[in-house]
């Protein structure tokens, strides 16, 4: 689109059928794109990257040493745009030359889901799998594992980071199975440092659920599932699910913003702020 979004033009029908996993533009030459292809929401499919020079008219793939991969996220170097990150279901890659090749830096073998850049740095990066949370603090060459919760067992993690905090975060978490006594909305967490140590900030009420009050033990968490924060104010938190819910005090307390029923479409896979 050139016209913020009121008309579209396709680009990829020549491409191999697939589905789209991720975008991220170059943000010093806007003409070159990279797509990561699977389904990231139901995580299976994937035939690497696909780069574009010229605006997304046509594409060329560019997996050496990735190999045909579910892409789920991408992430570029803030100041060499040579620079990239990718998380996928093989592993955590880096390229160094425009994604001309790719090298597996993650060292565990996991899930590998979501990625963000740390806020306001030129190192620090973050990644979820579907079970655990790691950083990096030299833009991808080693990952450090940390365990958002040391009694418990989550199949989902996303990260919520803010301009507004650069050591702060959040994640929200899902479980895919319950035991007794335990929701399928598994908290939201909170780490100041990084995310070197981690705090429950809240697990009540079951805001992934389809209830308007959160008291529905239910929802579809490992399908759709988003956590974002306000870059001005970090105690602003918005998570997604079935339902929108916002926290004005650090996910503490929730406040319901729209119904599945009768507002926002109930799968909620990403929010991004102006």
């Amino acid at each position: 689109s050139i016209n913020e979004g009121k008309t579209w033009t396709v680009l990829t029908d020549a491409l191999p059928y697939t589905s789209c996993a991720s975008v991220i533009v170059n943000h010093k030459n806007p003409k070159t794109l990279y797509l990561g292809t699977g389904d990231a929401n139901y995580y299976g499919g994937g035939n690497g990257v696909y780069k574009s020079y010229d605006e997304g008219k046509t594409w060329t793939q560019m997996n050496f040493g990735m190999g045909n991969a579910l892409v789920v996220q991408m992430y570029m170097h803030p100041k060499d745009t040579n620079i990239i990150i990718a998380s996928t279901h093989l592993g955590i890659f880096k390229s160094v030359n425009g994604g001309g090749s790719w090298v597996k830096k993650s060292t565990v073998t996991d899930n590998y889901n979501d990625l963000a850049g740390k806020p306001n740095s030129n190192s620090g990066l973050y990644v979820t799998s579907k079970q655990s949370f790691y950083y990096s603090n030299d833009f991808g060459e080693t990952w450090t594992q940390k365990k958002v919760s040391a009694t418990d067992t989550f199949s989902s993690i996303m990260i919520g980071v803010s301009k507004a905090d650069s050591n702060l975060l959040y994640v929200v978490t899902w479980r895919n199975k319950i035991s007794t006594g335990k929701t399928y909305f598994g908290g939201v967490f909170k780490s100041k440092d990084g995310g070197q140590n981690w705090r429950l900030q809240s697990n009540t009420p079951q805001i992934l659920g389809y209830s308007s009050d959160g008291t529905s033990n239910d929802g579809q968490g490992g399908y759709n599932l988003t956590i974002t924060v306000d870059p001005k104010n970090a105690s602003n938190v918005y998570v997604g699910a079935i339902n929108l819910w916002k926290s004005s005090d650090s996910a503490k307390t929730w406040r319901q913003q729209s119904h599945w029923a009768y507002g926002v479409h109930a799968d909620k896979h990403h929010y991004i702020f102006s």
